[in-house]
């Protein structure tokens, strides 16, 4: 029987996604879209995505600083083609 998580199908990654024992992966690049649901009004998120993935992940200010922190740098061009195991990412 599969997972709940599994059965939801969703557009961008969340945290079942990502292997827990750890995934490098690299940063393509960010982009800021509507990540509403189709019947609901407009919300503009950034979102990053990685050469290994097949959708984004948006980023809330937990992953986002995160992120930060691992690559030593808030200036998201310095993310440009970085990697790192994503098992550092929190919930």
């Amino acid at each position: 029987m599969p997972k709940l998580s599994d059965l939801m199908n969703s557009r961008y990654l969340k945290k079942d996604d990502f292997n827990p024992r750890g995934t490098v992966v690299t940063i393509n690049y960010l982009e800021r879209q509507n990540v509403a649901p189709e019947d609901g009004p407009k919300e503009h998120k950034w979102v990053i995505f990685f050469d290994e993935m097949d959708r984004g992940l948006v980023l809330n200010a937990t992953n986002a600083t995160t992120i930060a922190e691992i690559l030593a740098s808030e200036n998201t061009d310095d993310w440009d083609r970085q990697s790192w195991p994503t098992w550092t990412l929190p919930s």
